[in-house]
């Protein structure tokens, strides 16, 4: 408190509070002849502690066994650099896998290009960052696909010329595959 012999704004400094925390305050006079008051109650909310952020961006160029993820570093939260990458894994698996990280010491874009996926499969990922300052932020999970193997496709269409001891069996060659030949019987 301090006591004041004349009207006029006053203010106090308060340190240790919470961050990211809403506070209510307000004034109170307790005058020499015994009367006080109390202002009307105004609330406060401290700032929160800048820390690093990350965001998932997507996926590209997703094919059979391989899969590019992309990312942004949206802020450095006061710290002077990141290591930044993804965290993957087949989608119902319980444990993730990670990539190789980069040290951004601004924010910007970022991706990493994965190999040696499962043909078919569905994968889930999402950007992580861990800050110099020891602050870390990870970004939503995101879902991707890889394609199926294209596989040589026949088909048997019909039979002809049927005799006694003989007949002519057909079919059709219906995509290679991606192969450039195939033998058929």
């Amino acid at each position: 408190t301090e006591t004041r012999s004349s009207t006029g704004s006053f203010t106090r400094d308060l340190s240790a509070l919470e961050s990211g925390t809403e506070y209510e305050f307000r004034a109170v006079a307790d005058a020499s002849d015994g009367d006080s008051n109390t202002g009307s109650t105004l609330t406060v909310t401290t700032a929160t502690d800048p820390s690093v952020a990350v965001s998932t961006s997507g996926s590209s160029s997703v094919a059979e066994t391989t899969a590019t993820l992309d990312g942004s570093l949206d802020d450095l939260g006061g710290a002077s650099s990141a290591d930044v990458g993804f965290e993957y894994r087949q989608s119902g698996d319980s444990s993730w896998s990670t990539t190789a990280t980069e040290t951004r010491s601004s924010t910007g874009n970022f991706s990493r290009d994965l190999s040696g996926l499962t043909s078919g499969t569905d994968y889930e990922f999402r950007a992580v960052a861990d800050a110099s300052d020891g602050d870390t932020s990870t970004g939503s999970t995101l879902t991707f696909s890889t394609t199926t193997d294209p596989s040589v496709a026949v088909s048997t269409t019909a039979s002809s010329n049927v005799g006694e001891t003989a007949a002519t069996l057909e079919g059709s060659l219906d995509d290679l595959g991606g192969a450039s030949s195939a033998d058929v019987a």
